[in-house]
């Protein structure tokens, strides 16, 4: 998929303020691309600590959900009516623009806000 902040050539993309990087290149990420997620550590092993938010998580990492945080707000009701519960396991598909995940055979789109309320584990 192109970059969100695609520019115009093929395998460039433009950072805020006209900045550009080669797809691969340093500054990029994943996908070839700079935004402000490709410079977040981000976990990518397969063993998941037991506690953390799932926007910590790398692409394509599995781990159950433990907790979410604010219960009872609009927002977590939201992930809950998703089938976000603790005890489901979650994929992370995508980071940027938006968190991608997959719960079994469905698959639905956070901004950062609700997605850090997903509190993931082994």
């Amino acid at each position: 998929r192109p970059c969100a902040w695609a520019s115009g050539g093929a395998g460039r993309a433009s950072a805020p303020g006209g900045a550009s990087a080669e797809a691969g290149g340093s500054g990029t990420g994943s996908r070839g691309c700079w935004h402000p997620r490709s410079q977040e550590t981000a976990i990518t092993e397969p063993g998941v600590p037991e506690d953390l938010p799932v926007t910590l998580l790398g692409e394509g990492v599995r781990a159950r959900v433990v907790r979410l945080d604010q219960p009872g707000s609009p927002g977590t009701a939201h992930l809950v009516a998703l089938g976000v519960l603790p005890g489901v396991e979650v994929t992370l598909l995508q980071r940027y623009p938006a968190f991608v995940m997959r719960i079994g055979h469905t698959e639905f789109a956070v901004d950062d806000q609700l997605a850090r309320r997903i509190h993931v584990g082994r």
